[in-house]
């Protein structure tokens, strides 16, 4: 394998982190902070120890291994064996064991084998884990019997014991989580073949600040501290940190750093400036900001690459936000609105507002209904320091989607939770999390139809635990439909989504939960749906058309230009944007007097 060009570096130059391909540490998108948690620690550890282990095998820098293709699909396959696992140790010695338990074979969650399975580590893939299984991940897989699953255009043998049904389809288990065969962790065709696509990816929740602009010098309290934060000092080594999330790097990473087709470029909700004048005071990326960036980014592109939002905030002076919908869409056009029914102007706590309150949402979804722009997304789940907790629910969502049968609802964050909290099998008790949004539909009876979830900030939480991410997306999928879930990122915040592309490129959820749960296997045909051709036809994008005049634009040469020159992969070191510690979590909440960021 040929050296990554990007990888050398001048002896002055910073050097680049020792990190997995994915996001194992602190995390913030503004809005939430995750702290890494000890599980994700001994991942990352284990992630690392692997790493040094295969690339010194290979003759390669540990650095260059953890960029690869081969770095990822090890990543991947830790993260399987770490959901497999009861008792996650990471030393150097032993790695992640599991002592296994009695089960129909295959990936997780079904563990071990029949009768007792043995005791098998991740260091020692050949070790025995029971009496029936020579061969396999010892207690991991268990004696799961039959033909390997296949994968691709090829089969994988695991043997009895083995990765008997790695794809999901051959072997008693089925897999769940990744489908990672041992081989590429170690074989760069392999896992570069696993890991690509050519899927149409569309993007419906994308940010980034604008460069320059009024709100750097009106109410720096709000703007420049906000974007400070996001600029997150110590991830960006530039004079300047704004600049690691304006447009140029935005421009960077969502198109020449992953594999996205198109995006919408989305925005945030501030306190209106009354003169009419400007759309909010101090916004970083206010209304004619992102119409503005839409123009700019797409006349270089020479296609059409963004949309964008228009963002609306009814309780902060409805009859002046009702105009500025119907001026930017009728003076610039735009794709839809964008609302936060947790903010309100109030501070330092919010007063939030219903989709079905008469005063409010009815005349916001009422005017885009007659300005023909019948894309509401509304942001619903993750919780603002000093928002309205009451008004997170997408309770209001399932009601208004019955009473605008022609208008889509696209709920953001699919009504996640911070750190995923209280995420498993639907339970329509609960009051949290995704449980809600499916509720939302089962009473509404919107199974596939205008009610649909968004991923942005929800795959990003649920990826690292792939048991908890079979139960969101295999709910998600029952309950509002395989044509009702859309991806989307929160680039740039998150850094480039290529990590969380290839991720769910290889995401399955196992037999075991189809079968318990009536969870719908990822098929290609789901996981495109998924990628981009539910918001395609959400947005009207006409995706053969547009794939033919951008597969022949200078952007898209530019990015083959780069990967032939420097080599791919080039995200693989990118820090994730937004606070990197709690208290710069909380800071950011002090000093925007409750304002968010996303």
């Amino acid at each position: 394998m040929e050296r990554m060009k990007w990888l050398k570096r001048k002896k002055t130059a910073p050097e680049l982190p020792l990190e997995p391909p994915i996001r194992l540490g602190n995390m913030s998108n503004g809005e939430f902070f995750h702290e890494s948690t000890p599980r994700e620690q001994r991942i990352r550890a284990e992630i690392l120890r692997q790493a040094d282990d295969k690339a010194r095998k290979l003759g390669m820098d540990r650095r260059e291994f953890l960029a690869s293709a081969m770095g990822m699909a090890t990543s991947l396959s830790v993260l399987n064996l770490a959901a497999c696992s009861k008792t996650p140790v990471g030393d150097k010695n032993q790695g992640f064991v599991d002592m296994g338990r009695s089960g129909s074979g295959g990936f997780p969650p079904s563990v071990g084998g029949a009768g007792s399975a043995g005791l098998g580590t991740i260091n020692n893939p050949s070790s025995t884990g029971s009496a029936a299984g020579s061969g396999g991940w010892g207690g991991i897989a268990g004696s799961s019997s039959g033909s390997a699953g296949s994968y691709g255009g090829g089969s994988y043998a695991g043997g009895s014991g083995g990765y008997g049904g790695i794809s999901g389809s051959p072997g008693s288990g089925g897999g769940g989580g990744y489908m990672i065969p041992p081989e590429a962790t170690m074989n760069c065709a392999m896992a570069e073949d696993i890991l690509k696509g050519d899927e149409f990816i569309f993007d419906v929740q994308t940010h980034h600040i604008e460069e320059e602009g009024e709100w750097r010098t009106t109410n720096p309290g709000y703007g420049d501290t906000l974007a400070t934060y996001f600029a997150q000092y110590n991830a960006c080594m530039e004079g300047d940190p704004k600049i690691c999330i304006d447009a140029q790097a935005y421009l960077e990473q969502i198109f020449l750093n992953s594999d996205t087709t198109m995006c919408v470029l989305s925005g945030f909700p501030a306190p209106i400036c009354h003169d009419g004048l400007m759309t909010n005071c101090g916004n970083p990326l206010d209304n004619d900001a992102m119409w503005k960036s839409r123009e700019r980014f797409n006349m270089l592109a020479h296609s059409q690459r963004i949309v964008n939002h228009c963002q609306v905030n009814p309780t902060d002076n409805l009859p002046l936000q009702l105009a500025i919908m119907e001026r930017i869409k009728k003076e610039h056009n735009c794709w839809g609105f964008k609302c936060y029914p947790e903010w309100g102007p109030e501070t330092p706590f919010a007063r939030g507002w219903r989709l079905d309150d008469p005063n409010s949402g009815i005349k916001m979804i009422e005017k885009a209904i007659e300005l023909d722009s019948k894309i509401i997304c509304i942001h619903k789940g993750i919780v603002f320091p000093g928002w309205d907790r009451t008004t997170s629910t997408p309770e209001d969502v399932g009601i208004v989607a019955n009473m605008y049968p022609d208008v889509s609802f696209v709920v953001y964050h699919s009504a996640i939770e911070i750190d995923a909290a209280g995420e498993g099998a639907y339970n329509p008790m609960n009051s949290q999390g995704t449980d809600r949004l499916c509720r939302a539909a089962e009473v509404n009876n919107l199974f596939g139809k205008n009610m649909f979830a968004e991923l942005g900030s929800c795959w990003a939480q649920v990826m690292n635990a792939p048991e908890k991410a079979q139960h969101v997306i295999g709910k998600l999928l029952k309950y509002l439909g395989p044509d009702n879930v859309v991806w989307g990122s929160e680039c740039i915040w998150l850094g480039s989504p290529q990590p969380q592309i290839e991720a769910f490129r290889t995401f399955q959820i196992s037999k075991e939960f189809q079968m318990m749960f009536g969870y719908p296997e990822i098929t290609p045909e789901i996981r495109a749906k998924i990628f981009g051709l539910n918001s395609a036809r959400i947005y009207k994008i006409d995706v053969a058309a547009t794939r033919c005049r951008i597969r022949d634009t200078k952007l898209a040469k530019l990015k083959l230009d780069i990967d032939g020159e420097l080599g791919g992969r080039r995200w693989a070191f990118t820090l994730p944007r937004g606070p990197r510690t709690r208290r710069e979590f909380w800071n950011l909440a002090r000093r925007t007097g409750g304002h968010p960021g996303v």
